[in-house]
């Protein structure tokens, strides 16, 4: 049969019924395979199937091959010899082979052929059986027996599937897939699942027992500040002056001599500098900050030792970068002291210079702009109460707004076109919406450009008015007492200025022109005779003279 060594095994061998054709009982010798009246021999053997432990397959399914395959060998074949105990084969006729799972020998008078249950008792959760071996599984289940529930979206953290795309889930989390950890169920606001902690500064609970910090705080609750070092490069937003360290979120330590949020306040001291001072101030100076002299009258100098020999005193010079051709004088960083911001043309930048008290200046910072930086004006166009700065660029033909980010210090600028080669720029409400305005003379078209406010300190594609040649310098005033401010250019290439009306909402009426002397370069808007209406002043650069022009 070619059935593997120790799968069959003869259990017990008895005789069969003898029975007659007739119905009558023959003698046992006379018993016959056919029930004929040829003579022979019935015997009864007792089979006994086992599968083999040394084959490699031991799942159910080889098993119920092989003992079907030897089922179906029993059926299909004529005769088979058998090995008898002193090792003599004995050929045996078969006459019908019946199954008996239960170990009977049976009885052979009822024969029915053999019988083999198939897998449909192995197959699970509405499985079918396909064939002897195999079980088809309904949707949602897998593996040989159809145990195994299937889950189209895996379990995560975790969770075990436990019926068709259906996670069972540990404690600490919960959803289709375990994947939402339990956070909110019966705790406070930015707590956990079970509660075992508090997510401080605004830390938001992400998972179990796990807080997610916002940027300026770290620690497990969210109750450490982001220490930072290099001078607040870390996760703080406010500069340390004056030596000091940033050594919490936006928080400063400062040296002896300073105090304040950036360490920008000298300690005061009395007595003549006897506290933290080491400088002595002369001439009847008083020490009234850190190593800072107030002196007297007459006197100047970081110790009063300049006496004024005239009006002034010799200058204090402060280096800037390539060219400086503009600047205004501006309090910053809201201490009370004016500061300088001066456009550096040869560079392309603009430098702020921090009033240190005193009349002194700190050294500056640069910020970049476009190409050859002509004209700075300082005004609050975003309305945060903190001055930016605005600033025409004569090379790249844009005007460029650099907002105040606090403490003094400001943002890149974001550039809006002009025409050619804004030469002056002055920023003023011109459509009464308490929001202020640019207004920009562009020296190489011959125009001036008005860009409205859009609010938040953005700004609208300009609006040009014609002008006569080379307007270089623009002032914006209303002359006419209407309570709009005009337009007031000085037109060097044409020698006149130019005066535009209001028209209201921020529009102009063409220019009307007054002559000047040789090549108008700067113009001032001003009452110089006392009479309550503003009159015209210009420096009139080729004929080296400067004109005052009376309003009637």
């Amino acid at each position: 049969m070619k059935a593997p060594a120790g799968a069959i095994t003869v259990s017990g061998i008895n005789s069969a019924k003898a029975i007659g054709t007739a119905g009558g009982r023959r003698r046992r010798r006379d018993i016959q395979c056919d029930q004929s009246t040829r003579s022979g021999t019935a015997l009864n053997f007792g089979i006994i199937l086992n599968y083999p432990s040394d084959l490699s397959c031991q799942t159910p399914f080889c098993v119920l091959a092989l003992f079907t395959y030897i089922h179906n060998q029993f059926n299909s074949v004529k005769n088979v010899a058998i090995t008898a105990d002193d090792g003599s084969s004995i050929s045996v006729d078969l006459c019908h082979v019946e199954s008996h799972p239960d170990g009977d020998l049976g009885d052979i008078d009822d024969y029915d052929g053999a019988t083999i249950e198939d897998c449909s008792s192995l197959c699970l959760n509405g499985g079918a059986c396909d064939d002897y071996d195999t079980c088809t599984c309904t949707d949602g289940w897998t593996d040989d027996t159809c145990e195994t529930p299937v889950c189209t979206d895996d379990c995560q953290n975790d969770g075990t599937c436990t019926s068709p795309d259906t996670c069972t889930c540990t404690d600490d989390w919960t959803g289709d897939t375990c994947e939402i950890p339990n956070c909110t169920d019966d705790c406070a606001d930015n707590s956990t699942a079970n509660c075992t902690l508090e997510c401080q500064n605004n830390g938001t609970c992400t998972d179990n027992d796990t807080c997610t910090c916002t940027d300026g705080w770290t620690g497990d609750i969210c109750d450490t500040p982001n220490n930072c070092t290099d001078n607040c490069t870390a996760n703080c937003t406010i500069e340390c002056q004056n030596n000091g360290t940033c050594t919490g979120n936006n928080t400063c330590t400062c040296t002896d001599d300073w105090t304040g949020n950036i360490c920008d306040t000298p300690n005061n001291c009395t007595d003549n500098c006897t506290a933290n001072c080491t400088i002595e101030c002369q001439n009847n100076g008083t020490c009234t900050g850190n190593n800072t002299c107030t002196c007297a009258t007459g006197w100047s100098g970081a110790t009063c030792t300049i006496g004024c020999t005239g009006m002034f005193s010799n200058q204090t010079t402060y280096t800037t970068d390539t060219n400086p051709i503009s600047l205004v004088l501006a309090d910053v960083n809201s201490d009370n002291q004016l500061d300088i911001i001066v456009a550096n043309y040869g560079s392309n930048n603009v430098g702020v210079l921090i009033n240190g008290g005193n009349g002194t200046f700190l050294a500056q910072i640069t910020y970049t702009t476009d190409t050859n930086p002509y004209s700075v004006a300082l005004v609050d166009v975003d309305t945060d109460g903190k001055l930016d700065i605005i600033v025409a660029n004569y090379g790249s033909n844009t005007v460029g707004v650099l907002l105040n980010a606090g403490t003094g210090t400001f943002l890149a600028q974001t550039i809006y076109a002009t025409d050619t080669n804004p030469s002056s720029v002055v920023v003023v409400d011109v459509n009464s919406d308490s929001k202020p305005d640019i207004v920009v003379a562009n020296y190489g078209s011959n125009d001036v450009g008005v860009l409205i406010n859009a609010g938040s300190g953005t700004f609208l594609a300009q609006t040009t008015y014609i002008t006569d040649t080379n307007p270089i310098a623009v002032a914006v005033v209303d002359v006419n007492s209407d309570n709009q401010p005009d337009i007031i250019v000085a037109n060097y290439g044409s020698n006149n200025v130019g005066v535009l009306l209001n028209a209201g909402t921020g529009t102009f009426l063409a220019q009307t022109t007054y002559s000047t002397d040789t090549n108008p370069y700067s113009a001032a808007v001003a009452d110089v005779n006392s009479d309550s209406k503003p009159d015209i002043v210009v420096a009139n650069y080729g004929s080296n003279d400067v004109g005052v022009l009376i309003q009637c």
